[in-house]
């Protein structure tokens, strides 16, 4: 089996690491090619240190509509011949356009998952092209069918982020910082994604951190930064600590007392680390998978800084709460399937015909 797999966001390098580790030595040869997003290409040599000779940097990504389409298309045509050359026998993603469009173009099989419901442009894309698609159970069925998908679908039990944390749980923990005194975590909403143009709740996760410094100073605050994020920054200056590395996410976000996200990936990994966990995604309804940990009562849905910054209050003083939220996060674990075995199943399928 000759594999290729395209990274195009920082979570993904996670997933992939997962299975790579797994199923690494079953690869007769491996391309890894990623964009230049944030400090993407470094987490990826980072994290897979045992595949730097594999790795191609390919393109960047685009923030505004015409951006996204011409950089969408300078990508496809420098993969297209980097990818003809390693001649790839399967293709794999979390949800790649470019791969989508140039495995298709190659007449390469690709197996491509995707867990956000409200990507529906990068679904537009990805799905009708791809051999599989792979999502989570609670992804509903009519935006799969209004994307062609449905006859091509594996569905499994939980979360992507499933994957993330037994990575983590599982491998050589990094050590956080020493950290004495107790800290948040917190991570604003994404800047340019497709499915969420409205960012006008960003004045709300600054007066949050506001209020939260104001209330309890002694409590730490580590922003994990956005590009386009930098006035928050400034106006947050002294109040918080930016964290310019996301490489050691998980082992800072374990030993937090509550973690605020207006995004999804970092809000997901925190709850399934059993750490009190509160969204404020800025869109009129949460991704479908976010919405299952709501429902199971992992993470809590908030707007007003004033009752975010009572729940963490809460939650310093309640050992209780802390622990029945850990029972609950291990349980989800435990019922969940693991999402890159799921993804090895069917490269390892379409890879076989080869």
């Amino acid at each position: 089996m000759r594999l290729w797999v395209d990274l195009v966001n920082l979570p993904h390098v996670r997933l992939f690491r997962r299975l790579l580790r797994k199923h690494g030595r079953e690869i007769e040869d491996l391309l890894i090619s990623c964009r230049r997003l944030d400090s993407l290409p470094e987490l990826v040599r980072f994290f897979l240190p045992e595949y730097l000779r594999k790795i191609r940097v390919v393109g960047s990504y685009g923030f505004s509509l015409n951006e996204k389409l011409s950089k969408h298309l300078m990508r496809v045509i420098s993969l297209t011949n980097i990818v003809s050359e390693f001649n790839a026998s399967v293709a794999a993603s979390k949800a790649s356009p470019e791969l989508a469009r140039v495995a298709f173009g190659l007449g390469i099989p690709s197996v491509n998952l995707n867990d956000n419901d409200l990507s529906f442009h990068v679904s537009k894309l990805v799905f009708p092209l791809s051999k599989t698609v792979i999502v989570p159970e609670v992804f509903p069925d009519d935006v799969l069918s209004s994307m062609g998908a449905l006859d091509r679908i594996r569905k499994f039990r939980g979360v992507t982020e499933v994957a993330h944390v037994l990575d983590y749980l599982e491998g050589s923990r990094a050590e956080a910082e020493n950290i004495s005194e107790p800290y948040i975590v917190a991570r604003p909403a994404p800047f340019g994604a497709s499915y969420l143009q409205d960012n006008r709740n960003s004045f709300v996760f600054e007066r949050t951190l506001f209020i939260l410094a104001k209330r309890v100073p002694e409590l730490k605050i580590y922003l994990f930064p956005r590009k386009g994020s930098s006035f928050l920054e400034r106006r947050l200056m002294g109040r918080v600590i930016t964290v310019k590395s996301p490489k050691d996410s998980l082992a800072l976000i374990s030993g937090a007392v509550a973690f605020i996200g207006a995004s999804g990936t970092m809000t997901r990994e925190a709850a399934l680390l059993g750490v009190p966990s509160i969204s404020m995604f800025p869109g009129a309804r949460e991704p479908c998978v976010t919405q299952l940990l709501i429902d199971r009562g992992l993470i809590v849905k908030l707007l007003d800084p004033e009752m975010i910054v009572n729940e963490i209050v809460r939650y310093m003083r309640e050992e209780g709460a802390r622990e029945d939220l850990k029972r609950k996060s291990k349980a989800f674990l435990n019922s969940s399937e693991d999402p890159a075995e799921v993804l090895w199943e069917e490269i390892k399928r379409f890879g076989s015909w080869s």
